[in-house]
């Protein structure tokens, strides 16, 4: 709620002052510092019950809370902001490229439904790969680890090399992959229903399954618009 609250707002404001590529990287920008305000204490608490350091959250909420104050709760904050804010511009930057090239290859003006969860999932993924070392230092400090980020790359590559940096690199890329995939699905679909001069060309695919009833519910057939 909140980043769609802060996204919302800060697009308002930039609409006009900006084109819409740089305005969409800005209002996801400060859409993700707000809503980390939230998210981060849930994954630190999540983090520790899953490093088995604690029972269940509650037991995790006590002992922080007891030991390090509110503070503990926003540990590993700017790893998160560091990781976060880059990945969600490497979404955009590589989601806007891939639909440029792939209009211009197919030669047409709009995509449908199911290459635009293509094209998110594939940027999601290149989002994950670039940003892997700094989750890695964000769930370390967020599981105790007091050292800074500086020292805490240095101790990965000197337990397991470089590679140590992409530790988890398989479920991290299909996890991201599949929530662009869903963002950028839902962010067409945004941009379609809020269009205000939308025709009957303006239509929305749906599976098979649904064929039957599509006439009678929808209407629609599954293709986005700019």
């Amino acid at each position: 709620m909140l980043y769609f609250i802060a996204y919302e707002a800060t697009k308002k404001k930039l609409e006009n002052k900006l084109p819409p590529g740089p305005v969409h990287v800005a209002s996801a920008t400060v859409g993700t510092v707000a809503a980390s305000i939230v998210r981060v204490p849930a994954d630190t608490l999540k983090h520790r019950v899953q490093a088995y350091m604690h029972r269940d959250v509650f037991e995790a909420l006590k002992v922080v809370l007891q030991t390090e104050g509110i503070a503990g709760l926003y540990r590993g904050f700017w790893p998160t902001l560091m990781r976060d804010v880059p990945e969600i511009a490497i979404q955009f930057a590589v989601y806007e490229n891939l639909r440029a090239f792939v209009k211009e290859k197919r030669k047409v003006e709009k995509l449908t439904t199911p290459e635009h969860l293509l094209l998110g999932a594939a940027a999601g993924a290149a989002a994950a790969t670039c940003t892997m070392p700094l989750d890695l230092v964000k769930t370390r400090q967020q599981c105790g680890v007091s050292q800074g980020i500086h020292k805490i790359v240095l101790a990965v590559m000197a337990e397991s090399g470089p590679a140590g940096l992409l530790a988890g690199l398989g479920p991290r890329v299909f996890h991201v992959s599949l929530m662009s995939a869903v963002f950028f699905g839902l962010f067409e679909y945004c941009k379609l229903i809020m269009k205000p001069d939308r025709s009957p060309s303006d239509k929305l695919y749906l599976p098979k399954i649904w064929n039957k009833r599509r006439d009678h519910i929808w209407k629609r057939q599954f293709v986005y618009t700019e």
